[in-house]
């Protein structure tokens, strides 16, 4: 259950194309003190429509690299991939997973985690030789 739950942080990186390793930087204090990062982009109020599936935030090769690198549990994000829509092979994927960092995608309401300390627990589901679940997701703030 350890992996599942952690400190967290939320970047909202919702006026932004792509997530740079010099955006991150930006953040390198609080972002190497916690197990989940989340990524906030607004992507979560366009679901339900085609727009969801346009091209979102994603991290660059040299963002995710330098991610990996850390001793993370998770990255969150509130649209459907931590790759592009176009990217075939999965490159961000194929990195993260390689470092046993799970990929936490569709997330919603993390807006309202900017700028606050919480734990997040992200409880999968046990499947039986199953490569991704569910999870029920929720953050427990600090007062």
């Amino acid at each position: 259950m350890e992996k599942f739950i952690g400190p967290a942080i939320v970047i909202d990186c919702s006026e932004i194309k792509e997530i740079s390793l010099d955006f991150l930087k930006m953040k390198e204090d609080e972002i190497k003190n916690v197990d989940f990062v989340l990524f906030y982009s607004g992507w979560q109020h366009k679901w339900n429509t085609e727009r969801y599936f346009d091209e979102f935030p994603t991290l660059t090769t040299e963002a995710v690299e330098w991610l990996a690198k850390l001793n993370l549990k998770a990255l969150g994000f509130d649209s459907i991939s931590v790759d592009k829509m176009t990217a075939e092979l999965l490159p961000n994927h194929k990195v993260l997973l390689k470092k046993e960092i799970l990929i936490i995608e569709n997330m919603t309401n993390l807006d309202k985690l900017i700028s606050k300390k919480f734990e997040l627990n992200c409880i999968p589901l046990k499947i039986e030789k199953s490569d991704g679940s569910p999870v029920r997701a929720f953050a427990r703030v600090e007062i």
